[in-house]
């Protein structure tokens, strides 16, 4: 019984090691698509699209189907 529970406080003093160490430098979250073949962020035009649910909107509302 002893043994036992001398590992469950090995084991749990393991886990508690690995979370006290914080990471080296939190790395930038860059999409795949802006990436060139190299490897490198791309230095293309890109297009961009904003989807939106604001009022005001310059697109007309849709009609009825006729």
């Amino acid at each position: 019984m002893a043994a036992l529970l001398w590992q469950a406080f090995r084991v749990m003093g393991q886990g508690f090691s690995a979370v006290a160490t914080p990471p080296e430098k939190p790395k930038p979250t860059i999409h795949p698509e802006l990436l060139d073949a190299d490897g490198q962020i791309t230095r293309e035009q890109l297009l961009t699209v904003r989807f939106s649910e604001e009022s005001g909107s310059s697109w007309p509302e849709p009609g009825p189907e006729s």
